[in-house]
C-alpha cells in the first residue's frame, strides 16, 4: 500500500517547532586524567558546483569557521563538481556527507531517484525550527511528504523601472497592476521604419526564457501549475489559460516577429537591455543590483513591486523564490555530521558570508533585517523587505519530472504568442506532456 503524501503544513507541524540547541563534544588530552587517548577527527566532504573565486573563497571561510567551532570535526570543501557528478557518487555509494542542490527540478528528481537522505527524523530528534524559513524555501524542499533539504540562499523577482527615463517621460511611480504596465509600455515605447529602439516593458524579459516565467504570471492571474494536494499537473487551468491570452494579447500587440528581432540584439552585463534603456522597467531578481553595481554604477533606477490582474488585488507585493539547498545524499558515511553542518550554516555569519558572495538572500527571516546586508544598496534592502511582507510562493513546484517543466512550458508560450496555436490547445499540450512523463516517473519509482 503506498502512503498519502503529507501536505506542507502537515510536515511542518509534525516535524515540531521548538529551537534547536547545539552541543559540542569536549576533547580528551591524550595525557588527561582518563589517560585515554583523543577521539579521532571525523572528516568529512562538502561538495558545491560555484568555480567563480569570490563564492569558492567564501564557502572556504565558512568551513573554516565550523572547523574551528568544531574541533573534532573537519568538513572539507569540494568546488566546481556538477550535480551529475553528485549524482553519480550517490549511486555508486560513495558520496559527500553534504552536496548543494537547487530546489524543484534537481531536488526532487535526486529525491524520486532515492539518492537523497530524508531529514524528518533529523528535525524531530533535535527539535528543528522550520518556521525560522522563508517558507516558500522549505515548500521547495518537501517531496511527497518528506523534507530533504534546508535553504542555503534564497532569490526573488521585484520589478526594476528607470528612474530618469521615467521623469522625462512625466511619470510619477511605477505601474501597480499588469494593465497599467500594458499602457504605460505603450505610451513611452519607441518604434521605426527599421523596427523598435525601446520597449517599455516586455514580460518575460527578466527571466532565463518564457517557460521560466509563466508560473508568476499563471499565479497573478489566480492560477498555479501544480496541485499538491491531488499531485496533479494543472497547467491547463482556466486561470492559467486567463494569463496566458493575456500575455499572448500582449506580445501580438507588439508583434511577436517584431519582438524577437529587438530581444536578438540583446546582450548581457554591460549590453544588459536595462541598463542600456532598450527596457524601461521589467521583472528581474535581486542579483541585477549587483550587477548594477558592477557594469552600470550610474544608473538611476529603483525597484518596486510586481504588478498584479487588476481582478485580482489579493497578489499584491506577491513574487517568486528561487535558490539553493544543503542536502544529505544517502549512503554518505557521516550524516550526524552532515545534519551538524547543515544547520550551522544558518547561523552566525554564515548566511550573511553567503549572501554576500553568491549575489542572493539567507532565507532564515531573521537575517533580513542584518545591517550587513541592508546596508549594501537600498534596492537590495527593498528586495529584503519584500521577502518579509510579501505574497510568496516557490518557482517550481518539487515533482519527479520539474526539469522538464520550463521547456515544456516554453514551447506553448512561444506557441500561443506567436500564433501558432491557441491558447487553449497550447495548455492542453503541455498538460499532457507533463502528464505522460509523470506517470513514467510514477512507474518507475514502483519498479523494485
Amino acid at each position: 500500500m503506498v502512503a498519502l503524501p503529507l501536505s506542507r503544513r502537515t510536515v511542518i507541524k509534525s516535524l515540531g517547532s521548538a529551537s534547536l540547541s547545539f552541543t559540542v563534544a569536549s576533547i580528551l588530552a591524550s595525557c588527561g586524567l582518563t589517560g585515554r587517548p583523543a577521539a579521532a577527527k571525523v572528516k568529512f566532504e562538502y561538495w558545491h558546483s560555484w568555480s567563480n573565486p569570490p563564492i569558492i573563497t567564501a564557502v572556504a571561510g565558512a568551513c573554516d569557521q565550523y572547523n574551528a567551532q568544531h574541533p573534532d570535526q573537519e568538513v572539507i570543501p569540494r568546488w566546481g563538481i556538477p550535480a551529475t557528478r553528485g549524482l553519480l557518487a550517490a549511486a555508486g555509494g560513495q558520496p559527500p556527507a553534504v552536496f548543494t542542490l537547487y530546489p524543484g527540478g534537481t531536488l526532487s528528481a535526486w529525491a524520486s531517484n532515492g539518492a537523497l537522505r530524508g531529514l524528518n527524523e533529523y528535525v524531530k530528534a533535535s527539535h528543528y525550527d522550520l518556521n525560522r524559513f522563508v517558507q516558500s524555501q522549505i515548500v521547495h524542499a518537501i517531496f511527497q511528504g518528506q523534507l530533504y533539504a534546508l535553504p542555503l540562499g534564497m532569490g526573488a523577482y521585484m520589478l526594476y523601472y528607470n528612474r530618469k527615463i521615467f521623469a522625462e517621460e512625466g511619470i510619477a511611480s511605477p505601474p501597480q497592476t499588469l494593465q497599467e504596465a500594458f499602457d504605460l509600455s505603450n505610451k513611452i515605447s519607441k518604434k521605426s521604419t527599421a523596427g523598435y529602439s525601446r520597449i517599455g516593458f516586455l514580460p518575460f524579459s527578466g527571466f532565463a526564457g518564457n517557460g521560466s516565467g509563466f508560473g508568476l504570471y499563471a499565479y497573478l492571474f489566480g492560477g498555479k501549475l501544480w496541485s499538491g494536494k491531488r499531485q496533479q499537473f494543472t497547467i491547463d487551468a482556466p486561470q492559467n489559460l486567463v494569463a496566458l491570452k493575456w500575455l499572448q494579447e500582449y506580445y501580438q500587440h507588439y508583434g511577436a516577429t517584431s519582438v524577437d528581432e529587438f530581444t536578438a540584439g540583446f546582450g548581457s552585463q554591460a549590453q544588459d537591455p536595462f541598463f542600456a534603456g532598450k527596457l524601461v522597467f521589467e521583472i528581474n531578481g535581486q542579483w541585477e543590483v549587483f550587477n548594477a553595481h558592477n557594469f552600470k554604477p550610474n544608473l538611476d533606477y529603483d525597484v518596486a513591486p510586481i504588478p498584479y490582474d487588476e481582478q485580482h488585488p489579493e497578489f499584491k507585493n506577491s513574487t517568486q523564490t528561487r535558490g539553493n539547498s544543503l542536502v544529505l545524499p544517502k549512503g554518505s558515511m557521516h550524516p550526524e555530521h552532515g545534519w551538524s553542518f547543515i544547520t550551522w550554516m544558518q547561523t552566525g555569519d554564515a548566511p550573511v558570508i553567503m549572501a554576500r558572495a553568491v549575489n542572493n538572500m539567507p532565507a532564515v527571516k531573521s537575517y533580513l533585517t542584518n545591517k550587513q546586508l541592508t546596508s549594501i544598496d537600498p534596492r537590495y534592502a527593498h528586495f529584503l523587505e519584500y521577502l518579509r511582507s510579501g505574497n510568496i510562493q516557490p518557482q517550481w513546484p518539487a515533482t519527479p519530472v520539474t526539469s522538464l517543466l520550463a521547456n515544456t512550458l516554453q514551447t506553448g508560450v512561444d506557441a500561443a504568442t506567436h500564433g501558432s496555436e491557441t491558447a487553449p490547445a497550447a495548455l492542453a499540450h503541455a498538460q499532457s506532456v507533463m502528464e505522460q512523463n509523470l506517470a513514467q516517473a510514477q512507474l518507475r519509482q514502483r519498479q523494485p
